[in-house]
């Protein structure tokens, strides 16, 4: 499927759900690192064990080559209005309704596309997470961080020019859906 088709496709469907802006790109356009996902790695073992955000479970080789088996990457981000971006209730609820957001959107590339890659910046798919201690109770839906493949995505919109910050009265949340163009 050729660009300006993968564009028709998610344009058929994308106006039905509270994007603020998107992207598409290559794999290859992504900014990848293993100190990233060290720092995650690290980050998870620090702050304990229940986190919105699974810190994927491979090598960082291993997330490379998992994110560079899918040719195209669609990038979004969706805008909550909050009081205070520093009001970590508030978050959290404008967070949980960033996954279902989430959630929906890969369904939809699912049905076109076939397989995707979901990262994004938590799951929140369960209210009662068991991970790590007990294995993932969505392993087919969960969704990683960003960092915890060593996407380095505040340089890929730096590199992009994408505007990422609307104000202290915000929460911008960024995902990535990877996909192949041609899996279906």
């Amino acid at each position: 499927m050729n660009e300006e088709a993968i564009r028709e496709a998610v344009s058929e469907f994308i106006d039905a759900y509270p994007v603020c802006e998107y992207f598409f790109l290559s794999t290859d356009e992504l900014t990848l690192s293993p100190e990233v996902k060290i720092l995650c790695d690290q980050d998870a073992a620090v702050y304990g064990e229940r986190r919105s955000v699974p810190v994927a479970p491979e090598k960082y080789e291993k997330c490379e080559a998992n994110i560079r088996r899918f040719p195209g990457a669609f990038l979004f981000d969706a805008v909550y209005e909050v009081a205070d971006a520093y009001d970590l209730e508030r978050c959290g609820e404008a967070r949980r309704a960033h996954a279902a957001l989430v959630s929906d959107l890969r369904a939809e590339f699912e049905r076109r596309f076939g397989e995707t890659l979901v990262l994004s910046i938590s799951c929140d798919l369960c209210g009662d997470c068991p991970c790590p201690k007990k294995p993932c109770k969505k392993p087919k839906e969960a969704v990683f961080s960003m960092d915890s493949y060593g996407v380095q995505i505040m340089k890929t919109l730096a590199d992009m020019d994408i505007v990422y910050d609307y104000g202290i009265d915000t929460a911008v949340y960024f995902t990535l859906i990877l996909f192949d163009p041609e899996g279906k």
